[in-house]
């Protein structure tokens, strides 16, 4: 394939690349509006405000969106109180910055395995969010067996 052909494959593969894109290539810009296949919030961002884009194969992904109305709530829970915990349960979660606001779920799964060094399983519940609910936000869990203060992870 000669210098030429393979510059005319170049400019037609970038142009389907800005098609696929929505831009005209008969009409440049610098800024090129990507519109987001779904809706949700940006939990993630890999790209800098006029940062330039070199790829189109999502590897790092530019952003992660994600569907945050149900939401896992991630909590470390003692080894002598596992036996008290079974997966079904129901588990009320209480919030140190809404005092008067609470929430219910279901425990999804207890981790098999223990941390060795703290002597404790993650259990996770599944939480429908009401929409305050913040990533790394303090909680306290209510189990219909004990209950303890602990860190919420959002994942």
């Amino acid at each position: 394939m000669s210098t030429e052909d393979k510059a005319k494959v170049t400019v037609a593969t970038a142009a389907e690349h800005l098609r696929v894109l929505g831009a005209d290539k008969d009409h440049p810009s610098p800024i090129v509006e990507i519109r987001a296949p779904v809706s949700g919030v940006i939990t993630e961002q890999n790209a800098a405000s006029a940062g330039g884009v070199k790829t189109l194969d999502n590897s790092p992904n530019l952003f992660t969106i994600s569907d945050l109305s149900r939401v896992w709530v991630l909590c470390d829970v003692y080894e002598n109180n596992l036996a008290n915990l079974a997966v079904g349960q129901a588990a009320d979660i209480h919030f140190n910055a809404f005092p008067d606001k609470a929430v219910s779920g279901r425990i999804s799964e207890i981790d098999p395995i223990l941390d060795p060094t703290i002597r404790t399983a993650k259990v996770r519940i599944q939480v429908k969010n009401p929409g305050f609910m913040k990533i790394g936000i303090e909680i306290t869990l209510h189990f219909h067996c004990f209950h303890t203060r602990l860190i919420q992870n959002l994942l």
